[in-house]
């Protein structure tokens, strides 16, 4: 169960917000998690011209494979996050926290077991 927080720049339409929620919730399905997926996406101030986003993801640790996830996650929401905001490469941080089963309640019940929500991480055929 992955909570997104997505920080992005001030100004942008509800339509832009939903293609990048979208496009959030696609690459984390892909990458940590075929469901409960929980996200945030909110306006952050910043001063005139900063494109920065940061992507806060916080789940259970125990995947296998986290930093190829983590790589494949970046990998499949900078471009979008690049088209819609201006964000490069540089301007883009996510940060992954790990939290233990018994730290999260999802509907008053435990949580899934990883082995059901976890999807196989498809090697990017480019590479």
């Amino acid at each position: 169960m992955p909570i997104i927080r997505v920080d992005i720049p001030e100004g942008h339409s509800r339509d832009e917000k939903l293609e990048l929620h979208r496009t959030v919730h696609d690459a984390i399905a892909s990458t940590w998690a075929n469901q409960h997926i929980w996200i945030s996406l909110r306006e952050k101030f910043t001063p005139e011209g900063d494109v920065s986003v940061i992507v806060t993801v916080d789940l259970r640790p125990g995947r296998g494979r986290e930093q190829e996830r983590l790589r494949a996650f970046f990998d499949a929401v900078q471009p979008t996050f690049h088209r819609i905001v201006g964000t490069t490469r540089e301007d883009m941080i996510i940060l992954v926290r790990d939290f233990p089963q018994h730290a999260c309640l999802s509907g008053g019940d435990e949580l899934p077991s990883l082995e059901s929500l976890t999807p196989e991480l498809v090697q990017d055929a480019a590479a």
